[in-house]
């Protein structure tokens, strides 16, 4: 049938019509089927110029479409003629939707599935779900049908064409402000009626289930009187096919005779008793204006709108009340009639009207009833014998003529009297169809004022066909949601067998679909209604197939995409648009796109190798590891999860390290099964079906499937596809695009055959890879621009920005909550467990995802550090609380668990340490981001970080990446907690140093201890950090150089541990000049003190000779400074000297002699020691005497003890000294005559401090007073006397000292 347009004219595609064919279009709410090719052209009509305008603006006509909407779609009185086109042309393009628009309950079955082939990639079995063998119901297989392709891309480009127009400058009517104030609102207008066509729709279904609910609904929604009266009901029963009602149900309740009083109680509704019935029947019957018309054109007319009841009581009342109606008005009619066939009398005239209408009805039966036989149907003699005479008492003698009869027999054996067919629930007639757009005139039109009100038009419009378009998008890519709402984010391709990627119906539904949807997107993105755009975007992303339970191993989730190009069409769709409105797509947009990439990344589908893009698959700044150190630390990381597995190392290692390298090797033990093993103290971890878990490394780049056989290349890189020139490809979509790569990749398999066939291989040369998964690297990689995601990240508003971060932030926090859970063995039906799995690999991508995007959006870091960032960082890597925490609230051993280092983990840890290295050059965010530096160190971190696997190299790297900008670092001038995190950290990569040395004597170059050194040396002698090193920051200075100390002595490596002796010279000498600006005795003592105590102890206790000389020798020239002066005596110098210089010097001397006379080994080391402890006890006793001759209880002590020390060293000599000193010849040196050296140098350095104590007046002559000065000089002398290296030289002394 053709479509008739105004002003006549048709267009007639040659298909046959109905509602389960595929010309025949079922219109929503009695809007009726019409022939797909006038819907076309009534499109296409209009698609340019449009029909209407705004206020008379011809300049802004509305399309055919929108003007349809406008006066059908959101009119009461009228059927929805544009949202019944959409749906049409939606069923046609494969969608499955019914006449609301809405989406069927599908099961996996298509027409497409006899088309695909059977085999898989890599020999893996495709998996068939259990939903595959249901069978569609009988209404759902009419509703799809099937449409030669030709046709189908015509519907396409309607839709397309109808999007494009309701789109067209949608962004400069935004702007436009109404002329005319005192104007109601057009569009609040629209709005109004269409909610109120929204609620009589929703009525209708009510009523056709239930009568007496969905008339209450209408009553508590206020669309019916309260109570209602049979008017108001007859009202709605009249006109409510447009919004649903369904005749077989507006039939039987008009032929119910309602309850009668004695059954009725006070509570049923008006509308259930007998004598509104009998009301609302006339009520109905008087509605329709029967003037003019013949009897059997009312009844035509009064048919069409509902369908008889079965039960001959009820047809009785509903014809005797038609007659009643009819009789009074139509042409037979006595008194207001042209024919006059009727008796005067009303009664006789409705009773005849009764019997006519009854035998026509009888007739209508008797012609089109298949069930009778052709010789047993009525004739027209006996038609008109029937209705010949009915009797004086009701014809008067009047009979109808016989050419009357005769028209009425002819009339219904030409055209049935349709009852069924006619409404929301089928196909309209031809003359239904007819009737409608001639009616168009007559419809009120509704003038748009104002450019808002056309964008609140399109809106509407936009509300009623996103799903319809949605479900053509999913039938042209071959895919049925699996549930009721689109919400529901549930997809399956109809045939989950392998497709033949360059079948043309597969091709051709993926360049359509591409288009369709990219343009739908894209078009609402310029509308406000940013909750359908998201909507639209969530269900393409779910069409992708990378989202979902994941309930199938690695291999075969691969094989389904990349044999998909369905899948890869809407994975493509959704990235592009992704870019583009990033702003728009939310936070649960952006979470479905970064699922998407991961799971590509899982697939090991993301192209790393050359290409025309930006690598997303490769960080911007150089990895913190060295190469070497790299792989190392991958292998333990490997080993180390392959233990938490398996609990068995020989057995496990290298399926770990096949897996972390190349994915998840296959069908794990136990079928579809979780396997669980159980380790050590009972600790269960999971195996998931997935696979997920193994995944470990984020850029494991794998070769594809027989590509590594096949390749000759020497780069390091995947090869991959060549692919057409930029100038070659001139193509209009992005679906062309891919309609182009596939075209281009289904010539290169007869590369290898040459023209004719016969040439040589060898000649013809060896062709690229053409594997499968190659062949969909290469095609993603040029069709979609992943790092765009990340690049156009700057162009974000602020909130679409926080929404891109904040999604990565969700996904890591769930996946870290299952990756816990799993470890601890816990149920995955726990409630925290929550979002899609997620692989260690993908969770270390996602942290290095979120680096990237932060430092992409350098002007605006401030806001993402202080709103999302410092808050992600500080909840994974500080505080857990423990699964027991409740049991043992209070008890600090249960306040905390550690972190288990994972993947996501180690790159959290580098991304903090990325964001610091660039954040320290820019004064106004160092302050604020620097400090978190002290959650990478204890006490703050809880890294579970033992010796085969920790991070100490990555953070020894960070810290030297930070420190070496020294102009950033310059400008920091805040307090002790800006470079806390900075002298921590050091602290913290000193104290994990010289673990493993390389060789005796030396560290590996990238040993924490080496970097930790570097940054310590830069900060102490760099100009620019001169400011910056106060006196609050030197004890957490010292500690680290004290570790670099230790660290020395772990590795045997003396060059770093006197290296950081010097370091604390340098220190020294810093916070002196720092001190003494300030004129601050006491900040001088703090840092003094400190730094001594420092040195003292590698003096003491180092194993190597020369570090224990560096330390004492250090010691003695920091208490020779000129700034020592300036120490307080008492409190001070006194104790730096009974707890440092005396017991230091002794301590080593006493173990010094210790070693046996016949050791030769280290003597000369021995005597030089022996040397440096001397002068350590003099030189600074001497050096500030004057201070310490004023405290005198302090210096007696001080003065004592060195006495003892020197009794201790030239005490009496010993039997192996007189042997040797009679025995051995001059001309030998021995170790005896070494000592006696060493001896005579104490004994010169006790003399010199005697006359000097002597010269200041403190050594007296003996005399009989008992003055502290006697008693001091007293004590003395004895003391040397009992010496016995001194003893022969006391008198001399003695009179030395008097002189």
């Amino acid at each position: 049938m053709a479509l008739m347009l105004e002003g006549g004219g048709g267009m007639d595609m040659g298909i046959a019509p109905g509602g389960g064919t595929p010309g025949g279009m079922a219109m929503p709410g009695g809007g009726g089927g019409i022939d797909i090719g006038g819907g076309i052209m009534l499109l296409w009509a209009g698609g340019i110029g449009g029909i209407g305008g705004i206020g008379g603006d011809a300049g802004r006509a509305l399309s055919t479409m929108e003007e349809l909407f406008l006066t059908y779609d959101c009119s009461v009185t009228h059927s929805d003629i544009a949202s019944g086109l959409l749906v049409e042309l939606s069923r046609c393009c494969g969608g499955g939707v019914d006449e609301e628009g809405k989406p069927y309950l599908m099961s996996m079955l298509s027409s497409r599935a006899n088309s695909r082939s059977n085999s898989s990639v890599s020999g893996a079995a495709t998996p068939k779900s259990d939903k595959s063998e249901k069978t569609l119901p009988m209404m759902m297989v009419e509703r799809h049908r099937s449409v030669p392709d030709h046709l189908k891309e015509l519907c396409f480009e309607a839709l397309l064409g109808s999007l494009k127009r309701l789109f067209h400058g949608v962004e400069s009517l935004a702007d436009d402000v109404p002329s005319n104030n005192n104007n109601s609102s057009s569009s609040s207008q629209l709005r109004t009626s269409k909610n109120t066509k929204r609620n009589l729709h929703h009525a209708a279904k009510l009523f056709n289930e239930k009568p007496k609910s969905g008339l209450q609904y209408l009553v508590e929604n206020g669309m019916l009187p309260s109570p209602p009266t049979p008017e108001s009901i007859a009202s709605f029963l009249r006109n409510g096919l447009v919004v649903g009602l369904n005749k077989a149900a507006v039939g039987q309740y008009l032929g119910e005779l309602g309850k009668s009083p004695k059954d009725t109680k006070p509570t049923t509704p008006v509308y259930e008793q007998d004598w509104f019935h009998k009301e609302l029947l006339s009520a109905f019957c008087s509605s329709f204006a029967f003037e003019h018309q013949t009897v059997l054109d009312g009844l035509r007319m009064f048919l069409a709108t509902f369908r008889l009841p079965g039960e001959a009581q009820m047809i009785d009342r509903v014809l005797q009340s038609f007659s009643e109606s009819v009789s009074r008005q139509c042409n037979e009619s006595y008194h207001n009639g042209t024919l006059k066939l009727f008796s005067k009398d009303e009664k006789k005239g409705s009773d005849a009207a009764y019997l006519l209408s009854f035998s026509i009805i009888m007739l209508n039966t008797d012609l089109h009833n298949e069930n009778i036989r052709e010789d047993r149907r009525m004739k027209l003699g006996d038609f008109i014998r029937n209705n010949t005479n009915y009797g004086e008492e009701i014809s008067d003698g009047r009979d109808f003529p016989p050419e009357y009869l005769e028209g009425i027999y002819r009339s219904i054996k030409e055209e049935q009297i349709r009852t069924l067919g006619e409404g929301a629930d089928g196909s309209m007639t031809v003359e239904r169809w007819k009737d409608v757009m001639r009616s168009s005139s007559a419809v009120s039109q509704t003038t748009l004022q104002t450019g808002s009100d056309v964008k609140d038009l399109k809106e509407l419009l936009l509300e009623s066909s996103w799903q319809p378009i949605l479900s053509a998008v999913s039938g042209l890519w071959g895919m049925v949601p699996l549930g009721r709402d689109y919400q529901a984010n549930d997809y399956a391709v109809a045939a989950m067998a392998v497709p033949d990627q360059n079948n043309g119906t597969s091709m051709l539904g993926a360049r359509l679909g591409i288009d369709l949807a990219y343009e739908m997107l894209s078009g609402a993105s310029n509308l406000s209604r940013p909750d359908i755009f998201q909507d639209l975007f969530t269900n393409i992303c779910y069409m992708s197939g990378l989202l979902g339970e994941y309930n199938l191993p690695t291999e075969e989730r691969a094989a389904i995409f990349i044999n998909s190009i369905e899948h890869q069409s809407a994975f493509t769709v959704a990235v592009n648009i992704a870019e583009e409105n990033g702003d728009l797509i939310g936070l649960d947009g952006w979470k479905c796109v970064w699922a998407m990439v991961f799971e590509l990344r899982d697939l090991q589908l993301l192209s790393g190798g050359r290409r025309p893009r930006p690598n997303i698959m490769k960080e911007s700044d150089d990895d913190l590891l060295s190469p070497e150190s790299r792989a190392d630390f991958r292998q333990r990381m490997a080993n180390n999860w392959d233990d938490e597995f398996d609990g068995n190392v020989e057995g496990g290692q290298a399926r770990s390290l096949m897996s972390f390298m190349f994915g998840s090797s296959g069908s794990l033990e136990g079928g579809g099964k979780n396997n669980t093993s159980a380790q050590g103290g009972g600790v269960c971890t999971t195996r998931s079906l997935h696979g997920k878990e193994e995944h470990l490394i984020w850029d494991d780049l794998a070769s594809s499937d027989e590509e590594g056989e096949l390749s000759n290349s020497s780069s390091s890189d995947t090869e991959y596809l060549s692919f057409p020139s930029e100038r070659s490809r001139k193509i209009s979509s992005i679906g062309a695009s891919f309609d182009a790569a596939l075209v281009y990749e289904s010539t290169l398999g007869n590369e290898e055959m040459g023209v004719t066939g016969l040439e040589r291989l060898d000649i013809i040369g060896h062709s690229n890879p053409k594997s499968l998964r190659a062949r969909v690297r290469q095609r993603l990689s040029q069709l979609v621009d992943l790092y765009g995601l990340i690049a156009e990240s700057r162009y974000l508003s602020e909130e679409g920005l926080s929404d891109e971060l904040n999604s990565l932030v969700e996904i890591i926090r769930d996946s870290s909550k299952k990756t816990s859970s799993m470890m601890q063995g816990s149920s995955d039906d726990d409630e925290a467990l929550v979002g899609l799995p997620l692989s260690p690999a993908s969770e270390a991508f996602a942290e290095i995802l979120l680096c990237e995007i932060a430092l992409k959006n350098r002007d605006r870091f401030a806001l993402a550090w202080n709103t999302i960032l410092r808050a992600h960082y500080n909840s994974r890597l500080t505080y857990r609380p423990s699964r027991g925490s409740s049991e043992h609230h209070g008890d600090k051993e249960h306040q905390s668990e550690t972190i288990k280092l994972t993947s996501g983990i180690e790159k959290c840890v580098t991304g903090i340490l990325r964001l610091c290295v660039w954040a320290s050059n820019r004064n106004m965010i160092a302050n604020e981001v620097l400090p978190t530096l002290k959650i990478l160190h204890p006490p703050c971190a809880l890294i579970w970080s033992p010796l085969e696997l920790n991070l100490d190299k990555h953070l020894a790297e960070g810290l030297w990446r930070i420190v070496r900008n020294v102009d950033g670092l310059g400008g920091l001038k805040g307090g002790l907690s800006d470079w806390s995190g900075i002298l921590g950290l050091a602290e913290w990569c000193a104290m994990r140093g010289g673990l493993r040395s390389s060789a005796l004597g030396s560290l590996a170059e990238d040993d924490p201890s080496l970097q930790a050194f570097r940054s310590l040396h830069l900060i102490l002698h760099a100009v620019e950090l001169k400011d910056s090193l106060r006196v609050d920051r030197c004890p957490q200075i010292v500690r680290s150089v004290r570790c670099l100390v230790e660290a020395g002595e772990r590795g045997h490596c003396p060059k770093l541990s006197v290296a950081g002796l010097d370091l604390l010279q340098v220190l020294h000498t810093r916070m002196e000049s720092v001190a003494a600006k300030d004129g601050e005795s006491q900040q001088l003592l703090n840092c003094w003190v400190p730094i001594l105590e420092a040195i003292s102890e590698p003096a003491e206790k180092s194993r190597n000779g020369s570090v224990r000389q560096q330390a004492i020798s250090l010691i003695t020239d920091l208490m020779l400074d000129r700034h020592g002066s300036s120490i307080p005596v008492n409190s001070g110098l006194c104790e730096i000297m009974n707890n440092i210089c005396i017991p230091l010097a002794g301590n080593r001397i006493t173990d010094l002699l210790r070693i046996p006379y016949d050791v030769q080994s280290d003597l000369e080391e021995t005597l030089i020691e022996l040397e440096l402890c001397i002068s350590l006890l003099f030189k600074p006793f001497l050096h500030h005497l004057k201070a310490l001759i004023s405290v005198r209880q302090e210096f007696v002590g001080i003065w004592i003890s060195m006495l003892g020390i020197m009794t201790q060293l030239l005490g009496e000599e010993s039997a192996q000294d007189k042997e040797v000193n009679g025995a051995a010849r001059e001309d030998v040196v021995t170790r005896a005559k070494l000592f006696n050296t060493t001896k005579q140098l104490a004994s010169e350095h006790l003399r010199n401090a005697v006359m000097v104590l002597a010269a200041m007046g403190v050594l007296i002559e003996d005399d009989d007073s008992k003055s502290d000065a006697q008693e001091f000089s007293s004590v003395t002398w004895a003391a040397i006397g009992s010496i016995g290296y001194c003893k022969p030289y006391l008198e001399e002394w003695k009179s030395s000292a008097c002189l």
